[in-house]
């Protein structure tokens, strides 16, 4: 199902600007000001992304972490992923 998608690296862009709130986050587009909210897993996501993951390096990653089934992680890190792509946050490789 996301077999060409867990080929891919991601990664976090320089004019994405990433500010903690507790256990959560805004990432700030720079170029355009448009800033997008992230809750727990989000943040530990672009956290990784600031040097670069594949999708099965995040579903591995946020598995250990927070202790939810794999794909049920790699679907809504799929949705994600593209999320931040269309707003301009993060690159694939």
């Amino acid at each position: 199902m996301f077999d060409s998608q867990m080929q891919l690296r991601y990664r976090l862009l320089t004019h994405a600007n990433i500010t903690e709130l507790d256990n959560e986050a805004v990432v700030l587009n720079l170029n355009t000001g448009q800033f997008y909210g992230l809750n727990d897993v989000g943040l530990e996501t672009v956290r990784m992304l600031e040097e670069g993951a594949e999708l099965e390096h995040l579903v591995n990653e946020i598995k250990k972490r927070f202790d939810h089934p794999a794909d049920a992680i790699r679907k809504d890190l799929s949705v994600l992923l593209e999320q931040l792509v269309q707003a301009g946050l993060i690159g694939v490789e």
